[in-house]
């Protein structure tokens, strides 16, 4: 595994420097084997004190699962200034952490995402006759971790709206979800499309 953070410099270093430290201290105590490597960038173009940053790892197998954050950086004279910062570092690293441990091949911010083209990669509804005929797909799986509102409302829309295609969400080992995406092979829906 690989790790690898990308930062844009805020526009106060010490902002920067409180974050990058956090970032590093959190990865190294919890993969002390693992090299970091970090990916700065110039400041850039956000109004105001906004920081945000993009965390991921690079499994063996070649995948990425990432973690992100983006805050109102505190004004250096506020007392929790430290703190609040490298809280952010420590939050993003620890949602890396738990996104690894559910040893899916999608984060959850890919998840939601993918499920629409898992859908019309199924579907028939939106093909043309000739496309149909040539269609091979019938099955679409992924494996992710938790499961946000986002994925949950893209399936259901998606199932809504395409009418020919079916979901299901297993639990795997205790960790994580697999997600499948199926074609409905009904009769009533046969008649249906044909019209």
């Amino acid at each position: 595994m690989q790790l690898y953070a990308f930062m844009p410099f805020p526009s106060n270093w010490q902002t920067y420097s409180l974050l990058k430290d956090s970032v590093q201290t959190e990865l190294k105590a919890l993969y002390p084997n693992i090299p970091i490597v970090f990916s700065e960038k110039v400041r850039a173009a956000w109004n105001g004190n906004k920081v945000g940053f993009l965390l991921y790892a690079e499994t063996t197998d070649g995948y990425r699962i990432a973690s992100t954050a983006e805050f109102e950086a505190p004004e250096p004279e506020l007392n929790n200034y430290v703190h609040t910062v490298k809280n952010y570092g420590i939050e993003t690293v620890q949602k890396l952490r738990l996104e690894l441990r559910h040893k899916g091949v999608v984060d959850e911010h890919l998840a939601d995402q993918l499920v629409i083209f898992m859908a019309l990669a199924t579907s028939t509804a939106a093909r043309l006759e000739w496309e149909k005929e040539n269609l091979s797909q019938q099955k679409c799986t992924i494996s992710t971790g938790p499961l946000t509102s986002h994925t949950i409302t893209a399936i259901r829309l998606s199932e809504a709206m395409l009418g020919d295609i079916n979901f299901t969400i297993r639990p795997r080992c205790g960790r994580g979800f697999i997600v499948t995406c199926e074609r409905k092979l009904s009769d009533k829906l046969k008649i249906f499309n044909e019209y």
